[in-house]
Order: structure tokens, then C-alpha cells, then sequence
């Protein structure tokens, strides 16, 4: 299924100051269909959804989304489009990832976080310690990060991987499936990067280690 008429152009410009770069219409379209069937009939957790894939996955697999947006020019736009496709089941809040997050009862999410290439994997960490914040005990997710595997050969894409792969084990997240290369974005700093589809989920919810927020743009 295409995307609905006018919708990838109208999106809000990406705001690298904020490390958002927008998802290609193709890969928006192609990353709908891989991530829709794991979340179908779910309510979900979104940080932030500059890509606008909610509304997509609400009108194509009947997913409940609650979206967590800093940017305003994202919530109204957001907005719009539910409006737009009669979608009446969902629900866009102004958030700052750097506080705690005080809603609870989500049955899964779906993050794509900064890429914190000089910070080794810390937006991933920040993004995952906020989703199971949000989440029920035994959450499922999508996380969508570059990883080594495919394409990818820049040598932080490894030094992230590595150490967000010891913050999953940390709070009893496992990866059930992988989906490599499934997205680029327009006006990377690294040509030819790729992000892959990390499938979550959270078998041991008693573990739990935060992370310093720091410095999430970089």
C-alpha cells in the first residue's frame, strides 16, 4: 500500500540539531509493512516520530498509538494526519526525554533515537530506558538503530552496537529477530548508512539499570 497523497513531502524538515533525519518515502513504506504485523492490535509507546510512521500503522494494523514529541512543529503535523485519516484512537503529548517518564501501561514501542555516533549508543539507551519506563513488565518492541551485519562499516556503528547490546542485557531485553538494512534516511553525514529493525522483547523485567542522560545530540 502507498503512502496517502502528499504525505512524505509534508513532513517537518529534519532538525539536525536535534539528530532527526527523516526515513526515504520507500523505506517509510517498506519499514510499515516489517514493523506493522509485530505491532498490530497493540498500544504503543512512540519517542518522538519525525518519520510519521504512527498514523500508517494506525490506519494499516489497527495500532494504538501514544506518541512522546519535543518538537512542535511534529505534534501538529502529527496531528494533522490523524485527523486527516480518521484516526481517532491515539494521542500526541510534548515530552523532553531528558526527565523521567510518568506514563505507565503501553503494551509495546517503537523508537528510532539519535544516533549518538560520539556518544556510543547513548540516545539507544536513553529511548529504551524511557520505553520500559512507559511499558508493561513484559513489553515487546522495535528499536531502530544502524548495526553491524549489513552495509555498515563505519567503525562507531560498532562501538554503539557493542554497547548497547550490554544495556539490552541490562534490563532483561532480548532480541528476537533482525531486520538488517531495512531503512535510509535523507541528508545522513554518512553516506550509504543503513538502520536495522532490533525486535524486543522483555524477558526479565526485574532488571533494570539506568543511564545518565548527558549529552543526547551530538
Amino acid at each position: 500500500m502507498s503512502l496517502p497523497e502528499g504525505f512524505a513531502n509534508s513532513r517537518p524538515t529534519a532538525d539536525h540539531k536535534l539528530e532527526q533525519f527523516l526515513m526515504t518515502p520507500a523505506s517509510l513504506e517498506q519499514q510499515v509493512a516489517l514493523v506493522g504485523p509485530f505491532l498490530s492490535n497493540k498500544t504503543v509507546f512512540f519517542l518522538g516520530d519525525d518519520d510519521h510512521i504512527s498514523p500508517l500503522l494506525a490506519r494499516r494494523y489497527n495500532v494504538t498509538p501514544a506518541i512522546y514529541e519535543y518538537d512542535e512543529r511534529i505534534r501538529e503535523s502529527l496531528t494533522a494526519w490523524f485527523t486527516k485519516l480518521h484516526i481517532l484512537n491515539y494521542s500526541v503529548a510534548y515530552y523532553d526525554a531528558r526527565q523521567p517518564m510518568q506514563q505507565r501501561g503501553y503494551e509495546a514501542f517503537y523508537i528510532n533515537p539519535p544516533y549518538s555516533s560520539r556518544a556510543q549508543g547513548l540516545g539507544a539507551k536513553v529511548w529504551l530506558m524511557r520505553a520500559t519506563e512507559a511499558c508493561i513488565d513484559n513489553c515487546e518492541g522495535v528499536l531502530v538503530m544502524p548495526s553491524v551485519g549489513g552495509t555498515n562499516s563505519q567503525p562507531w556503528v560498532k562501538s554503539a552496537q557493542q554497547s548497547v547490546s550490554i544495556y539490552l542485557a541490562q534490563n532483561g531485553l532480548d532480541i528476537m529477530d533482525t531486520d538488517l538494512d531495512a531503512s535510509n534516511y535523507a541528508e545522513t553525514t554518512d553516506a550509504g548508512l543503513h538502520s536495522s529493525n532490533l525486535y524486543l522483547y522483555r524477558s526479565n523485567p526485574k532488571l533494570s539499570q539506568p543511564v545518565e542522560v548527558g549529552n543526547l545530540y551530538n
